[in-house]
Parts: C-alpha cells; structure tokens; sequence
C-alpha cells in the first residue's frame, strides 16, 4: 500500500499568495484548511461567512474559489485553540495600543507569545490525529505547524513544505525571537522593543493601504 502523502503549504492569507496555491491544488485529492473544525459543515453554504466573523472574514473571502473545486474540504484547526489564539490577539493589540502610547510592556509581549507558541505545540496532537483520519492518498493542507508535520511524519506520512509566502512582517519576527529564547538564545529587551515599533507602523499601514498593499510593503 503506498504511502499517503501530504504537502504543506506555508502560505499568508492574501489574494496573491492563495492565486499561487490555488494554481498547484489540482494534484491533490482533500485540502486541509487552517480553520475552526466547527466552521468544516458551513464551508460550501451562504452561512460560512455569517459563521466565520469578524476574526476569519478576511480568509474566509479570499478562500472563496478552493470551495467550489471538486476536492474533499475539512477545517483541521481545534475550535478551542482558535479561541485561544483569537484572545491572544486581542492581548496583543491592548499591549500595541499601550506601546503606540509610549509604553513598551516588552515582558508582556514576550509572555503572551510564547503562551501562543505553546498552544500551537499543546494543539498539535489533536489536529494531526484530525487530519489523519481524514486523509487520503494525496493530501494538501495550509499552513500546519513543525510539530504536526513531524507527527504525520512518524504515522507514515510523507511530508514536504512549499513555501508561497515569505514570512516577514514584524509580528513574524518577534514570534522568532520568542522561539529563539525558548531554546536558549538570550535576546535583549531593546531588540524586542524596535520591532515592537516596527509593528505599530505596520498595523499602521495596514488601516491606512489595507493588508495586502501593508504586507507587500507598498
């Protein structure tokens, strides 16, 4: 029996980016999205975006054409894990708007981020064996995490990453300065606090040009 195989998609939720993987997604035969297992039975009716919300709009919008492709569609992320994510976002914007008013918390950052990178890996058990009794023969899925991918991997999985997105926004690098830490690298409070900077003036541009034009650095 051959081995199932998945391709992991690393990809950011802009139109271009999702052009690209919507480009490659022929080959496959279920595509395993990065949202809410709860939103899985809605994802081909009207009702998807009133359940998708404020949070997953955005996504849900530029996920349009994958819903209409003849291919097996599931939602692999952990409804309680999106909860937490979800509030964490929200620490995080009360600590920007807190930094846009002169005060860097940069423990609190630092606290917040990793309790986020600790979720992903707490989570990640529960979505691979999600997707594992879920997949077929070819399988695409967007935007698992190392520790999923080393799970499916140890079930027989063959695995690869193809990455659509280049993942450099200054939230992207302070979650990497976070990990770094994590595993022993020490890293200064004033490192921390100029990408912190870096950030407000990205969300910035983000209310000013939209998200795409932001991240496109336009």
């Amino acid at each position: 029996m051959p081995k199932k195989r998945l391709t992991n998609f690393r990809v950011m939720n802009t139109t271009e980016s999702m052009e690209k993987l919507f480009r490659m997604i022929d080959d496959f035969d279920c595509l395993f999205i990065d949202l809410p297992t709860n939103f899985e039975p809605y994802l081909r009716r009207e009702e998807l975006e009133e359940v998708a919300g404020v949070e997953y709009i955005q996504y849900v919008r530029i996920l349009k054409p994958f819903l209409n492709l003849n291919l097996k569609l599931y939602c692999y992320k952990d409804a309680e894990h999106c909860m937490l994510a979800n509030q964490n976002i929200i620490e995080l914007a009360k600590l920007m708007l807190k930094a846009k008013f002169g005060k860097i918390e940069v423990e609190e950052w630092k606290r917040i981020i990793y309790e986020d990178i600790e979720a992903y890996r707490h989570f990640a058990e529960y979505e691979a064996i999600y997707i594992i009794e879920r997949a077929k023969e070819r399988n695409a899925c967007i935007n698992a995490n190392e520790r999923i991918m080393n799970i499916l991997e140890s079930e027989g999985f063959s695995v690869e990453e193809v990455w659509l997105s280049r993942f450099n926004r200054p939230i992207d690098r302070l979650y990497e300065l976070v990990s770094m830490e994590i595993y022993g690298r020490k890293v200064s409070d004033c490192v921390y606090s100029e990408i912190i900077k870096e950030h407000i003036k990205f969300i910035d541009d983000v209310i000013e040009k939209g998200y795409e034009e932001a991240v496109r650095g336009e």
